[in-house]
């Protein structure tokens, strides 16, 4: 090799590690914090702005008293695809998107604060205020991006036991209204309807997180579980680089398959209730169709990096697992579901449903204790 060119290639990593010590400098007299939660807001709510510049803090308040009369409504029929009773309703709150945004911003703030508390106080560096701009604009661009899209969600404040002091919020059922009443303009649909059909869905987690505390505890120690592994340093990176990946490809694995039934579930309850108690059941299932059909390039590839492409398939994922499993072995079969985590299927046994029965038939077939989630 000649001499300029080992020259230029030494000027090179010099210049690289000038720049890595220049990031990693202290910078005094300021405090460190993991996400610029303001930031993250004004991202959000101006992805989430219509082009036609409607108001963006329209209340719909009124509206809850007419939902509430329907929930009350549809109550005694998911009751009994249930198999149980959902105690009592939920509070239901009515939002637009800026009102979504803000909610769930607030319970994310909380958990990841109360998750990396320790972390919080470290130096704050060039490197660290470039890492919070680029987390803050994804996770921005990300809620934005959600609210557009959400119609219902119903918040189990996951996490409530992580934050000092415990969380005591009630968990709360949100309808997005701006969204909903635009895919009954859009598609010509029965504004009714439609508006059952997403509250069965939220009713249905409302159930499976209000009758099952197990299932809040599960999802408490994921989130522990996920903040304790801490990437390798030095020389040693390499060497435990591959039991970091596995780890994490793990917990990811297990998180998505606890998810894919939630969800499924969630359609499952849904369409069997809908096909009985919703005049325009067809057109509805079109139009939910249509709308997926519908995504242009770029929302295909924001819903892909936002992680909301994920979270459609896993609704198909879940319920083709349970429609194989009622199918094959009898609707009543699925309310073992629901007798502690170690009943949920491996993300193996999702595509392998008759698997997982031969599994749980051994199981014990009462409930788990919440402390036995591990």
């Amino acid at each position: 090799m000649k001499t300029r060119t080992l020259v230029t290639l030494g000027a090179i990593a010099g210049a690289g590690a000038g720049a890595i010590k220049w990031l990693s400098q202290p910078l005094r007299g300021q405090n460190r914090t993991l996400i610029d939660w303001e930031a993250v807001r004004d991202r959000a709510k101006h992805r989430a702005q219509n082009s036609d510049n409607s108001p963006a803090t329209a209340s719909y308040s009124h509206l809850e008293s007419s939902y509430i009369e329907q929930a009350t409504s549809l109550l005694p029929h998911l009751n009994a695809a249930w198999g149980s009773p959902l105690p009592n309703l939920p509070p239901i709150r009515i939002v637009g998107r800026v009102g979504f945004i803000d909610a769930n911003l607030s319970m994310m703030e909380r958990i990841v604060n109360a998750l990396y508390a320790a972390q919080q106080s470290r130096p704050e560096t060039r490197l660290t205020a470039l890492n919070r701009q680029i987390s803050s604009t994804y996770i921005g661009e990300a809620f934005g991006a959600t609210s557009r899209r959400v119609l219902g969600q119903y918040d189990p404040i996951l996490g409530r036991a992580l934050s000092t002091p415990p969380a005591t919020d009630p968990a709360t059922l949100f309808m997005v209204e701006e969204n909903i009443a635009e895919i009954e303009t859009a598609f010509h649909v029965s504004g009714v309807d439609i508006r059952g059909w997403i509250m069965m869905h939220e009713l249905t987690h409302a159930w499976q997180f209000e009758t099952h505390p197990w299932l809040d505890a599960y999802f408490t120690s994921i989130l522990q579980q996920a903040t304790q592994l801490t990437a390798p340093k030095g020389v040693e990176s390499l060497r435990r680089l591959p039991t970091l990946v596995r780890d994490e490809v793990a917990i990811v694995g297990r998180l998505q398959a606890v998810m894919s039934i939630i969800e499924g579930h969630a359609n499952y309850i849904t369409h069997q209730v809908a096909k009985s108690h919703l005049a325009s059941f067809d057109a509805i299932e079109a139009t939910f169709e249509r709308r997926k059909s519908m995504q242009t390039l770029p929302e295909r590839v924001l819903y892909a990096l936002t992680g909301i492409s994920l979270k459609m398939r896993q609704y198909a994922v879940g319920e083709a697992f349970l429609s194989a499993v009622a199918e094959r072995h009898g609707a009543e079969v699925l309310d073992l579901l629901w007798l502690s985590i170690e009943h949920f299927p491996t993300p193996l046994e999702l595509r392998h449903p008759h698997a997982r029965f031969e599994r749980v038939s051994s199981l014990p077939q009462s409930p788990v204790a919440p402390a036995g989630v591990s």
